[in-house]
């Protein structure tokens, strides 16, 4: 009853379409005319990294022309708990992971399909951040994601390698139907969850405890 949601707020300055980020990664990747697929999280077994590989072998199978990136801490063909995945044949040269980065507004802007492959999420800052910079977003069904992702792109059940694969699939189809997800997740993010909404929904909250 005397609940209030206050929701996360993105920094659109920062997070932003960037028309030479798509290049300039692709350069530094040698990949320079593959789609790129990425997911933004630091290694934990709730973040779904064995669902989003396991997808990426499904596409890569029939998709030579699509590469996949995965940023974050812990993320590597090192890590114990992922090294089979990596080892597909499938993924072979195909999965780029740059690990911790500084520069993710930067890489975000740079993708053609941004990824949530969690098991689970309270409100997932990434696919904001991916829907700030006009990229459309492929989410899983888990906490809020939903609800931010709306029209800005497809949401799938968690822990279904096969139904990211083809959400993905159905997105790499569309040119047209990416530009306009990307679009709406830009106009989105603005209207409803820009870090000047966020703030005023503090101030009115605090104002509204203040003076009884």
């Amino acid at each position: 009853r005397r609940g209030r949601v206050i929701d996360n707020g993105f920094d659109a300055k920062r997070f932003r379409p960037d028309a030479e980020a798509a290049g300039a990664l692709r350069n530094e990747l040698g990949i320079e005319e593959a789609l790129l697929i990425g997911l933004v999280a630091r290694y934990h077994p709730m973040k779904g990294h064995e669902v989003f590989l396991e997808a990426a072998a499904i596409l890569a199978r029939e998709r030579p022309d699509v590469h996949f990136l995965l940023v974050g801490r812990g993320v590597s063909p090192q890590n114990p708990a992922l090294r089979d995945l990596f080892a597909s044949p499938a993924l072979a040269g195909r999965v780029h992971c740059p690990g911790e980065r500084q520069d993710t507004p930067r890489l975000t802007a740079a993708l053609d399909i941004a990824s949530s492959s969690s098991w689970g999420e309270a409100f997932p800052n990434a696919v904001g951040e991916a829907m700030s910079c006009a990229v459309p977003v492929v989410a899983t069904d888990v906490g809020d994601a939903r609800r931010i992702v709306a029209e800005a792109g497809l949401v799938v059940p968690a822990g279904n390698a096969e139904a990211l694969a083809q959400a993905w699939r159905h997105l790499i189809e569309s040119p047209s139907l990416r530009k306009s997800m990307g679009a709406r997740g830009r106009e989105r993010v603005l209207r409803l969850f820009s870090m000047e909404n966020m703030v005023d929904g503090y101030l009115t909250l605090y104002e509204e405890v203040l003076h009884g």
